[in-house]
């Protein structure tokens, strides 16, 4: 055996100890090292770092949402309150929070909140935390039936509403979403009645590789109304409202919320409606800003009124629940604007205007005041009274009729509403700024005073009246037109006192058109006064004639003298008139409102949009002469108190009353516009005013009573004295 050949090259490996154990544990050394780093991460984000992606799921939203500031409150001038803000409080609570059943993702996510992240996975803890929640919802329900003397089954009635209301608006949504999803599975896939080819196949191919698989089951449906609040009580009283705020733990924020809703009362009704104008009431989640005043006073001082809102910041989870909620700036309450309006004078006013529509009235027995055509009985279709201090320009009254209920915009009634609207009388038409016409012969006041200061007459020249200029057939005296009669000789006080046209034509006709365009101006003819009320009309002056016409012959001119023509005016510009021959020759700017003086200092806010009102804007002189004033004035006296007067109705015991009636041609076969244009006390003028109404016929007749009855109104309430005296 030991002379066996011996394979040489067969190498033996050299023995150095147990080294395959030793690679193996070092493998298994290195695998295990490996799987505890992964157990350690694994266990790290389950047990440690798991709340940060629970803070990316429950991120939140900070929002600033506006607190509507209250309204300031229009006054009148004599304390009476015609328009304020009142206060509403309504009481909304969570979808989530009046569901029957609540909805079981809602409740886990509820559960799950009470709980720190440790607890969150221990099954026990998490459903006693749902019987938390359930609790914490009965005793909510519970406190507020027993705060709002709300009986529980009037609440669950209300929830049940709400709540039938929700889940048709998600079945709705729910089908839309189905027949979509449909649509569009069928859209995608080929027809099977399409012939197998290379583009079916194509087509195949492509809806597998674009089209997402359908799920068995869809994402659930969650409505923006499922995750707010819902009014449940509204209206409450304020210590209820303040009561439920001051418990946030049984009340939480979020979930008891209590809105409030500013809602403009008019206390009036239909009081000065046209000068006060609307404002709508805020709807829960309305803007401040996206609302104001429409028409009058409203709209005019809106940004005296109006105030600055509040903000208040509001910070929102995922799923819009309120998590915080505080006051970041209170709102500052708007201004008060007091008007120049006297309540009960105004009150006088309307009823006088309402009983005046409602009544025709005859003109057979009223002295002629016009060049229209013959008055007869009829229903006036609307009317104005304006009144205005001669001093300040002030207007005491401004009655429209017919009027409106402002409260109307606020309690809407489709039936109140319809008849409003289709009234065709326009109850909603602003008359005293937005209505103009022509004046008739209370223009002729105009035409004197142009006249004599133009010298073209003199207070004691007489032109003959024969009852018409040239022709029997044209440019006529009503007296001539009606009886066959004539004026005889008349000066111009003679001539306003018994409306005598022909004497106007004449004086036109020597002066001719530009003086008389030129003082229409001054007086502020054909432009806005500059009233503080929104969309005042400034009236029509007839165009210069023109083409090498005589402009002391046209017809324009001579119309024009006599308040005709193409002229249109309105009641503010015929009521300033007047008050400036009561005044000296003062042309007022009239003025519905005022604001007291914007306090610098704690708030620091600066409104200027109502800047131009806040001063008023200068009156100017029209340096009349004491002789053009004292005739005029004479002569206005005499319309009321002379026998021959157009204006006999108006006359008042112990009372002076100098005025002008006028009876305007409309045309379209219409009746013609009546007017009456004054002021009292004649002897010491306080008040300026203008009846004015729409196709009632004769301004003697139908004007004059009502202007007698305004003066006596004015008498009553003691902004002018009835005295017995005796003239000078």
């Amino acid at each position: 055996m030991s002379h066996r050949p011996a394979l040489h090259w067969k190498l033996q490996a050299p023995v150095r100890g147990n080294a395959p154990a030793s690679r193996i544990r070092l493998l298994a050394l290195g695998f295990g090292v490996m799987l505890v780093v992964v157990v350690g991460r694994v266990a790290h984000l389950q047990g440690v770092v798991a709340d940060r992606f629970v803070v990316q799921w429950d991120e939140t939203s900070t929002v600033l949402e506006p607190i509507p500031a209250s309204h300031g409150r229009i006054v009148s001038s004599d304390g009476v309150v015609l328009a304020f803000d009142r206060t509403r409080f309504d009481l909304s609570v969570h979808y989530r929070w009046l569901e029957e059943p609540p909805s079981a993702r809602w409740l886990s996510q509820q559960a799950r909140q009470r709980l720190a992240p440790r607890d969150r996975r221990d099954r026990e803890k998490l459903k006693q935390a749902e019987v938390e929640v359930l609790a914490a919802r009965e005793q909510l329900w519970s406190a507020l039936a027993h705060l709002t003397s709300t009986s529980p089954e009037t609440l669950q009635a209300r929830r049940g509403e709400i709540q039938q209301r929700v889940a048709r608006m998600v079945q709705s949504v729910e089908n839309r979403r189905q027949a979509a999803s449909g649509d569009e599975v069928a859209a995608s896939e080929p027809s099977a009645s399409e012939p197998l080819s290379v583009d079916r196949v194509w087509k195949t191919i492509v809806a597998e590789l674009t089209t997402p698989p359908q799920r068995e089951k869809q994402d659930p449906l969650v409505l923006r109304e499922e995750l707010q609040v819902h009014p449940i009580l509204s209206d409450l009283p304020l210590a209820t409202a303040a009561a439920i705020e001051s418990a946030p733990t049984t009340f939480p924020p979020g979930v008891v919320t209590i809105q409030r809703r500013h809602e403009r009362i008019y206390p009036g009704k239909d009081l000065a409606s046209h000068v006060i104008g609307v404002r709508r009431s805020y709807r829960p989640g309305e803007h401040a800003l996206a609302k104001g005043g429409e028409g009058g006073v409203e709209q005019a001082y809106d940004a005296v009124l109006r105030g600055q809102d509040g903000v208040r910041r509001v910070v929102y989870n995922r799923r819009r629940d309120v998590i915080d909620s505080a006051v970041v700036r209170p709102p500052v309450e708007g201004r008060d604007v007091t008007l120049s309006i006297v309540a009960n004078v105004q009150r006088t006013a309307e009823s006088i205007l309402e009983a005046a529509l409602a009544s025709p009235r005859k003109a057979e027995a009223a002295p002629s005041d016009s060049s229209a055509g013959e008055p007869s009985a009829t229903l006036p279709r609307g009317g104005t009274i304006v009144a205005v201090d001669v001093a300040t320009g002030d207007l005491v009254a401004a009655a429209c009729a017919p009027r409106f209920d402002l409260n109307l915009f606020n309690e809407f009634d489709a039936e109140r509403w319809n008849a409003l609207v289709s009234d065709p009388r326009r109850p909603f038409y602003p008359r005293i700024t937005a209505m103009t016409a022509p004046p008739g012969s209370v223009f002729k006041v105009l035409t004197a005073v142009a006249a004599l200061e133009e010298e073209i007459i003199q207070p004691e020249s007489q032109i003959h009246c024969r009852g018409y200029l040239n022709r029997p057939d044209q440019l006529r005296c009503m007296i001539f037109r009606n009886h066959g009669l004539n004026h005889g000789d008349v000066n111009v006080s003679d001539a306003l006192c018994q409306s005598c046209n022909v004497f106007f034509f004449e004086a036109a006709r020597k002066m001719g058109d530009a003086p008389l365009r030129r003082w229409s101006e001054r007086f502020g003819f054909g432009a806005p006064t500059g009233a503080d009320l929104p969309g005042e009309q400034g009236g029509r002056l007839p165009k210069e004639p023109t083409g090498g016409r005589r402009t002391r012959d046209t017809g324009s001119t001579l119309q024009l003298a006599i308040g005709q023509s193409s002229l249109l005016v309105s009641p503010l510009q015929v009521a300033r008139m007047m008050a400036a021959i009561a005044n000296g020759g003062i042309l007022v700017s009239p003025r519905f409102a005022h604001v007291a003086p914007l306090e610098k200092a704690a708030s620091g806010i600066q409104l200027a949009s109502f800047e131009s009102f806040e001063t008023p804007p200068a009156s100017s002189k029209l340096d009349l002469s004491p002789r053009t004033i004292a005739v005029v004035r004479e002569s206005l006296e005499r319309v009321v108190e002379d026998p021959l007067g157009t204006g006999r109705a108006a006359a008042v015991a112990g009372v002076r009353v100098a005025g002008k009636t006028g009876t305007a041609e409309t045309g379209g076969g219409q009746p013609d516009h009546a007017w009456f244009a004054g002021y009292a006390p004649a002897d010491r003028p306080r008040i300026a005013f203008v009846v004015m109404l729409e196709h009632a016929g004769s301004g003697g007749n139908t004007a004059g009573p009502v202007a007698r009855q305004f003066v006596e109104g004015l008498v009553a309430n003691g902004l002018i004295r009835a005295e017995d005296r005796t003239r000078d």
